[in-house]
């Protein structure tokens, strides 16, 4: 049904349309599916820095206590987390905070919770784990490789 939909889409000479898609499972696509999806484009795990630059996005309009050190080692210990992970870890160490106020969380201002730390990202990394495993990632890179558009 797909392919035929798509099939059916057509733009006027004053228009264009962008069709894009994503998936986990490239291996199960077809040729036919393949074919009409000419520029396959692999998204890699986000990179040491890259891990910094999203735990600092995801955390920007939250009160933190985190060095440049914290977030040079939330990043180290979280190699191999996609950005779905560490938006669920950001997440988790967000809520430590509010945890911790226990029953006094009805009488307490959010002005009196305490900043986010190092210690609630570390904690939260021991609880949630990266959510590919190796030998899916060697998979969809040697799917990249087969099927993959080129850096060019």
């Amino acid at each position: 049904e797909f392919l035929v939909q798509f099939d059916g889409v057509s733009t006027s000479a004053d228009s264009r349309v962008v069709v894009v898609a994503a998936t986990n499972r490239p291996q199960e696509l077809d040729d036919a599916v393949r074919r009409r999806f000419t520029k396959r484009l692999f998204v890699p795990l986000p990179q040491h820095a890259t891990r910094i630059q999203l735990v600092s996005q995801l955390l920007k309009d939250q009160k933190t206590q985190l060095a440049a050190r914290d977030l040079q080692e939330i990043a180290h210990i979280t190699d191999g987390y996609s950005g779905s992970d560490l938006a669920a870890v950001c997440k988790e160490a967000a809520m430590a905070p509010i945890r911790d106020l226990g029953s006094r969380i009805q009488t307490v201002q959010a002005s009196q919770v305490r900043a986010i730390t190092a210690h609630d990202l570390r904690r939260a990394v021991a609880g949630i784990r990266p959510s590919g495993a190796p030998d899916q990632l060697k998979a969809l890179e040697e799917w990249d490789a087969l099927y993959g558009c080129s850096s060019g």
